[in-house]
């Protein structure tokens, strides 16, 4: 049998990218704050602004969050502020039917990554192009 589910699909897209990062979220590693994220961050954390430490960490130009509808409060606080500032390209899945964390729904609620659907898992892409102005309001 063939994979051809969203972490397949995302694999594919990132195949030719240099500088990918890969957080795969899992039920065990978001019983700990970013514990999705542990193998990129350094192993003694501040002791404040715990989200611009992380942000700062992660190295790369592209950053693929798999599963994030599995990631513990704070990690997804941390892919929302990285969409946010823009300094990491992203991709984000989550399975349909899901419930993911709230800050990973504001990626679409705040307009900061497009949405994409696909059965049976979705994925997300992101930093999306700037939109061109709208026109004026005709009268």
């Amino acid at each position: 049998m063939v994979a051809v589910g969203k972490s397949k699909l995302v694999a594919e897209a990132v195949r030719d990218q240099r500088d990918v990062a890969w957080v795969r979220a899992t039920t065990a590693a978001a019983e700990l704050p970013l514990g999705a994220f542990a193998h990129l961050l350094p192993a003694a954390s501040p002791s404040a602004n715990l989200l611009r430490w992380a942000s700062e960490s992660i190295a790369a130009d592209v950053l693929v969050v798999d599963d994030a509808h599995a990631l513990d409060p704070v990690s997804a606080a941390l892919v929302h502020f990285l969409a946010a500032q823009r300094t990491v390209r992203l991709l984000v899945t989550v399975r349909s039917g899901e419930r993911p964390p709230d800050a990973v729904v504001a990626l679409w609620k705040d307009d900061l990554l497009p949405s994409r659907s696909r059965s049976p898992g979705s994925v997300s892409s992101s930093t999306p192009p700037r939109r061109p102005p709208r026109p004026p309001p005709v009268s």
